[in-house]
């Protein structure tokens, strides 16, 4: 078992080494800043993100990878030392980066409403600040269907786009009477993918509210039944995912990420930083309370005062997990990347495209496998 551990993680960075050009094909740049300084990094190594706000802080932080966000942010920022108001700096910055990027999708953009964004992280945000953005995210489980604001619309150039795709139509052409033919303009339907290969799209709908709920539900079931929307479904269909524990675990490997990179790519130093840093637990309450679903033996090895576990900490080599490092195996950091990477190109395609050719998407799927293996 030992044996088939270390051929998978020395197999695994000889493929991430040599799929490198997945990394770099993003633009090169460096951030202005660090993120492993923050008051509040810890925080997502550990998991300490409050449930209700699980899903925004991960796309918070993920945004903050972003070179379109940091320029559009300082874009906004030059527009609101002009004395522009907060919605108009963020409008017309939106409209200059997408000139570059293209539309920036439209649970992103309210980042740039919060002057602090990118700057700081969100467990670093004040509740004022994050009311700003929480206005956009519903008590409900289920969430309803995104209206973008006509002002990202406009920013995003999507009426422009919709108007560009009956322009581009090729006519139909009709068969008369008598053998005859005739061309007609193409009537083109109002759904607009938003990146290519990503599962969002904008649409047009006409809604008669005097139907009532039941009648319009059945109505868009029907619509989503249609040939078309039925093969886009089965394109882009994934299987469910858990509630809050997805977002969570993309923030501890996108700080985990950040943390192995800005210390130069040293595991022991990044594993040092981390056990130096390790927030504690303070009473059996607390221990009770954090890690109820943990057996009662697991939850006696975790004792007050101890060191706090990393998020899904696992025992390593009789380490309890209390006391387990950040990364326990050389393949970890690497992991680490491949998630974060992963989820940078599913949610920002603008910034993080998709692996090019056929051979680099092999390999990055073969990293995904290898990757997954503990």
């Amino acid at each position: 078992m030992k044996k088939h551990r270390a051929d998978t993680e020395t197999e695994l960075q000889i493929v991430v080494k040599g799929a490198v050009c997945h990394f770099e094909h993003v633009p090169k740049w460096k951030l202005p800043h660090v993120f492993h300084t923050s008051s509040s990094f810890m925080d997502y190594l550990h998991g300490d993100v409050e449930q209700r706000e699980a899903f925004l802080a991960c796309h918070y932080e993920y945004a903050r990878e972003s070179k379109c966000f940091w320029k559009a942010a300082q874009k906004r920022d030059e527009l609101l030392g002009q004395g522009k108001d907060i919605l108009t700096a963020v409008e017309w910055a939106c409209q200059d980066v997408s000139t570059e990027y293209g539309s920036i999708p439209a649970n992103f953009s309210d980042f740039l409403v919060c002057p602090s964004f990118p700057k700081m992280d969100w467990q670093e945000l004040s509740e004022d600040e994050r009311k700003v953005i929480k206005r956009f995210l519903p008590d409900d489980k289920i969430q309803p269907l995104t209206t973008p604001y006509v002002r990202y619309l406009k920013t995003a150039f999507i009426f422009e786009k919709f108007v560009k795709m009956e322009e581009d139509a090729k006519p139909d052409f009709v068969k008369l009477p008598g053998g005859q033919t005739t061309n007609l303009r193409k009537l083109v339907l109002p759904i607009l993918q938003q990146h290519e290969k990503q599962p969002r799209f904008f649409t047009v709908f006409l809604l008669d509210f005097s139907k009532g709920e039941t009648q319009l539900l059945n109505e868009f079931r029907a619509w989503l039944r249609l040939p078309d929307n039925h093969a886009r479904l089965e394109e882009f269909k994934k299987p469910k995912v858990g509630t809050t524990g997805k977002w969570l675990d993309r923030l501890k490997d996108l700080a985990a990420w950040r943390l192995f990179r800005e210390l130069d790519n040293d595991l022991n130093a990044a594993n040092r930083f981390a056990n130096a840093h390790r927030k504690t637990l303070r009473t059996p309450r607390e221990i009770a309370k954090k890690y109820k679903n943990k057996t009662p033996k697991e939850r006696d090895e975790i004792k007050a005062g101890s060191g706090k576990p990393f998020r899904d900490a696992k025992r390593q080599r009789g380490i309890a997990p209390s006391q387990a490092e950040l990364f326990g195996e050389e393949a970890d950091p690497y992991r680490a990347i491949t998630k974060a990477n992963e989820y940078l190109t599913e949610i920002l395609p603008m910034d993080f495209p998709s692996p090019p050719g056929p051979e680099m998407q092999a390999a990055m799927k073969r990293i995904t496998k290898l990757a997954s293996k503990k």
